[in-house]
């Protein structure tokens, strides 16, 4: 029997993945030439190489430099992997459905990435840079950075999507971005004010914050410009951010609102009241230590951008490999302490919005896609918390400096799990029930996640 006609079928299963048969073929034929003839070995590794190369790689030669090399073209196995399909003219639009793509689930992995990387940074300046001689790390910021563009991509998502619906209203996006950040960020701030004050009773050198900046934290008024404004609350320094970020959501919800001709004048007022903060993000001002907002509307835009594409092979490989280049171009671009200047962000966002879209050909973060959720889903309590629980560790522990890091960040961690738990796993449902205290006689204007809870 010849060696193609033991192959009848198209591709093999190998390890439950369909294989080239040519990959069987000649591997089989090397195993026989290699000891038997040097040059035919040689020549026979080569040819291997080549499909290796085409396969793997999915180069995707041009018909006339294959056929001036006298190899025949093939899918690639990188091409049978993905969610390309099997026509070099498939063309799709943008969409973060799971069951599709690696987009959504790759987004999960960005959020739980940045989380760690303010915690670890957050604890490696409190110990090893702070005690040890270390140089300080400014990943903390880069991870504010991810978050804030990330965060834009996602609520243009949200405001694109739920609108479809006519029953969608501004004072739905409101209660669900009301309880997305408050379910866990009021029994944050309680949490931080008992652990200040803990730690404080222990003799340690933390001073608990008093109830006027407690309250001013509550209403989101840390970094406020003017008289209004304050300090972040107690040991948690990190959460000016947040507060930019809350004032955002209702800025850009509500100027959506009254573009698309829904709920106008409420929308109209809400930008009115929640347009100071984010703007002032718009200065690199001596007083102003971030841009952060036009970050946000970098990734906000690209969302628009993107969905309005014509997605094929040529362009995920091309944004695949743009990713590649404007994330190297950002980091040996930007100036070290300086990770907020604006000139960094366009090619921030870039390298974020090429991945977004390369990530469209990829189904292979969905099999770890309990991993990935898993850290993505306590990824904002450990924002939240993380700052309080490793200042009280490096004060108070008596062991060395590299056990005291890594136990620092291993009981944030843990910590920040049970707390998501307990509060921002729920808010769905809060935002359910606030929403029928507000409509009680419209059920159909609550989230939909009630309507399951309760059908």
């Amino acid at each position: 029997m010849k060696p193609r006609d033991r192959f009848p079928d198209e591709s093999r299963s190998l390890c439950g993945h369909s294989v080239n048969p040519r990959l069987l073929r000649e591997g089989g034929r090397w195993s026989r030439m290699k000891s038997s003839s040097p040059t035919g070995g040689l020549r026979c590794a080569a040819r291997i190489s080549w499909i290796v190369l085409v396969e793997v790689f999915g180069i995707g030669l041009s018909r006339p430099l294959a056929a001036l090399l006298g190899r025949p073209r093939s899918p690639s196995l990188l091409f049978r992997y993905t969610s390309l399909g099997s026509s070099l003219n498939d063309v799709r639009m943008f969409s973060l459905d799971r069951s599709k793509n690696d987009t959504s689930t790759l987004l999960d992995l960005l959020r739980a990435c940045a989380a760690q990387m303010v915690c670890v940074g957050h604890t490696w300046n409190y110990t090893f840079a702070a005690t040890g001689g270390a140089r300080q790390t400014l990943v903390p910021d880069i991870g504010v950075m991810l978050f804030f563009v990330l965060s834009g991509f996602v609520i243009a998502f949200t405001l694109h999507e739920r609108t479809k619906s006519e029953t969608y209203f501004l004072i739905n996006y409101a209660v669900e971005r009301f309880a997305r950040i408050y379910s866990a960020y009021a029994p944050a701030l309680l949490l931080i004010a008992a652990l200040d004050y803990a730690a404080s009773a222990l003799g340690m050198p933390i001073v608990p914050d008093n109830a006027t900046s407690f309250f001013r934290n509550l209403a989101m008024l840390q970094g406020y410009p003017g008289e209004w404004g304050g300090g972040t609350f107690g040991s948690a320094g990190q959460l000016s951010s947040l507060a930019a970020e809350f004032h955002i959501y209702y800025l850009i919800g509500g100027a959506f609102f009254f573009c698309i001709g829904r709920n106008r004048i409420a929308g109209l007022l809400l930008v009115i009241a929640s347009a100071a903060l984010p703007l002032s993000y718009f200065t690199e001002a001596s007083s102003v230590a971030r841009s952060l907002f036009i970050l946000w509307l970098l990734g906000f835009a690209g969302y628009f951008i993107v969905i309005n594409m014509r997605i094929d092979r040529t362009v995920m490989v091309v944004c695949a490999a743009l990713s590649i280049f404007l994330f190297w171009r950002w980091r040996v671009g930007h100036v070290r302490g300086n990770e907020y200047a604006l000139i960094s962000y366009p090619v921030f966002a870039a390298w974020f919005v090429c991945l977004a879209v390369a990530a469209q050909a990829w189904n292979v973060l969905s099999q770890r896609r309990g991993l990935v959720e898993f850290f993505a889903n306590y990824s904002y309590s450990l924002f939240l918390i993380h700052m309080t629980i490793v200042n009280i560790i490096v004060v108070w522990s008596p062991m060395p400096l590299w056990l005291t890091f890594s136990a620092a960040i291993v009981v944030s961690n843990v910590a920040a799990y049970y707390f998501a738990k307990a509060t921002e796993a729920k808010h769905k449902k809060l935002a359910g029930w606030i929403m029928l205290k507000l409509r009680p006689s419209s059920r159909e204007a609550a989230p939909a996640v009630y309507e399951r809870r309760s059908g």
